[in-house]
């Protein structure tokens, strides 16, 4: 696996509901402002889009709407960054999403989903789900998803995924949908695929 996803996905699956971390948030005014702050998770959660901040462990909580900020940097305990920005997802919705890589033209968003479990009709229980959604965002275009990395049971993922990059890179890099099958896959990771498009893709 590529050694810088391999640190950034440890620290991605570690935001769960809940819990706070420690953030600096930068306004879209300029300002700044350090403390706790709940995940990414939690905040696209919410149908408002609001985070929930604490300048430290004692304070009190405040609500602050996330369209007001530009960036949310996370600290973590290992001493390195993860950077949240609010990303246009297919012109239907924004989204919180960490920033992987950018390459070229080409930025990477990756975004945690957590589903608990639910009763269903008969009693049915089903299990609780947590899969990462990897977000392509090529120009100026909106982000569009391109690869699902699953935790639990994946059944059908792999050619799910490799059926998002064919399509997705048809028009943008053909010489990388043509030769999709033939690189190297990597269940929790797009990277052999984004690695390919910095080498070979203008």
């Amino acid at each position: 696996m590529n050694k810088l996803f391999a640190i950034l996905s440890i620290s991605l699956f570690s935001f769960s509901y809940g819990q706070y971390y420690k953030a600096e948030l930068l306004y879209k005014d300029g300002n700044t402002e350090k403390g706790l702050l709940n995940s990414l998770v939690d905040i696209n959660n919410r149908k408002a889009k609001k985070a929930v901040f604490k300048s430290d462990e004692k304070a009190q909580k405040k609500v602050i709407s996330v369209e007001n900020v530009e960036k949310i940097t996370y600290f973590n305990d290992d001493g390195s960054t993860s950077i949240g920005e609010l990303v246009n997802f297919r012109n239907k919705r924004n989204l919180w999403a960490f920033k992987i890589k950018e390459v070229k033209d080409l930025t990477v968003y990756s975004i945690t989903v957590h589903i608990p479990s639910q009763r269903v009709s008969g009693g049915i229980l089903i299990p609780p789900a947590t899969y990462t959604d990897y977000l392509f965002k090529y120009k100026d275009e909106p982000a569009d998803h391109v690869f699902r990395h699953n935790v639990g049971i994946s059944i059908g993922e792999k050619a799910a995924n490799k059926k998002w990059l064919k399509k997705y890179f048809k028009d943008r890099c053909t010489k990388l949908a043509e030769n999709v099958d033939a690189l190297e896959y990597e269940k929790e990771s797009p990277m052999p695929f984004v690695d390919y498009y910095e080498k070979y893709c203008k």
